[in-house]
């Protein structure tokens, strides 16, 4: 099972990544799909990326994609956001982050650094790598909408931290 962070109005981790819970935080994101994109709200689920209402080990994938007001600008932030995933994430996960290099809260130098801030604190290894994409060519069709939902804005990085979470004997 996977989960996206930040799903918005779109349906994309459905349609790339299968069996996918979409969560946001915006419950008010239903009303506002409707009358602004004409779409159907795809959330699942209305929470905050860093208190997820899920149990431990429970995806495989977490997915970010273009995140806004929650990520890796503030290393507060950062250590909030990675310690949760870390807990809802099985022993050997991943998380892939998708954006642009410009966005402060998903930039490939700035997430990097965070972890390296952090990982002393978590539960787990976590090896980094970034690669640029060419959106239009890894999501054909697919059109990616800033979180006011009217601007387009064209992801150029995918980032992969690979998780392994650390098992301790007693």
């Amino acid at each position: 099972m996977n989960i996206e962070l930040g799903a918005g109005c779109g349906d994309f981790v459905k349609l790339y990544f299968p069996e996918c819970c979409l969560t946001d935080n915006d419950i008010g994101l239903r009303e506002s799909c409707q009358k602004e994109l004409d779409v159907s709200c795809s959330a699942d689920c209305f929470c905050d990326a860093g208190s997820l209402p899920f149990s431990e080990n429970s995806f495989a994938r977490v997915i970010i994609c273009n995140p806004y007001k929650y990520g890796f600008k503030k290393p507060d932030q950062a250590e909030i956001l990675l310690n949760e995933l870390i807990r809802i994430l099985k022993k050997d996960s991943l998380i892939i982050i998708i954006g642009h290099e410009k966005n402060p809260y998903c930039a490939p130098q700035r997430v990097e650094k965070r972890i390296g801030e952090i990982s002393l604190l978590t539960k787990a290894d976590i090896s980094f790598s970034v690669e640029d994409i060419d959106a239009e060519e890894f999501y054909p069709g697919y059109s990616f909408r800033r979180i006011e939902g009217k601007r387009k804005t064209v992801p150029n990085r995918r980032m992969t931290l690979n998780v392994r979470k650390q098992t301790h004997n007693k």
